[in-house]
């Protein structure tokens, strides 16, 4: 089972494209994973409401590369993904938002995180079992997350839903619609 804490702090915004390295060890080959440059519509998606200042885990043992959800206000989120086998997977996806966001950085690991509007961020990653992530600061809310594993839709974001302080998932719901009480 692996843990993750709310983010407490989103530092600075200035973020660039890269050519991602698959396992994070040794390299025998290069594999391109680059952040969407298309945009989502943001409506009608299930809404979440993902419980502030507490931890949210996955389970690490079913071995299917996730997402994971928390937030440490009404604002301030992180999401991370890992590949528990250590693939080479490929997680691309845009998180978007009615308004603007005041700031983005990468979280953890080697996330390529980018602006493609003022009002969505790009992120991609190959972080074999690493954890990579982003964080943000949203002026508004719901939060569109539209998360990809090796272009696929279908994917799990764990979060601790405010309603129950019960972690849980989206069940493969992609986009999905996340507030913060």
């Amino acid at each position: 089972m692996l843990r993750l804490l709310p983010t407490s702090l989103v530092l600075a915004t200035t973020l660039t494209g890269c050519v991602v390295q698959s396992n994070g060890g040794p390299i025998h080959h290069q594999v391109t994973c680059d952040p969407p440059a298309f945009t989502n519509s943001h409506s009608a998606y299930p809404l979440y409401h993902v419980e502030p200042n507490v931890s949210t885990s996955f389970d690490a043992t079913d071995n299917r590369p996730t997402y994971a959800l928390t937030t440490a206000s009404g604002s301030s989120f992180r999401l991370v993904w890992s590949d528990p086998v250590g693939a080479a997977t490929c997680f691309q996806g845009l998180i978007t938002i009615d308004g603007t966001f005041s700031q983005a950085a990468i979280a953890m690991g080697g996330a390529d995180v980018v602006f493609n509007n003022s009002n969505q961020i790009a992120f991609a990653s190959i972080p074999g079992s690493n954890i990579d992530g982003v964080d943000f600061i949203a002026d508004t809310q719901p939060v569109y997350v539209d998360g990809f594993v090796d272009s696929g839709t279908s994917t799990t974001i764990y979060y601790t839903d405010s309603g129950t302080g019960v972690e849980t998932d989206t069940n493969n719901q992609n986009v999905a619609a996340f507030t913060s009480p």
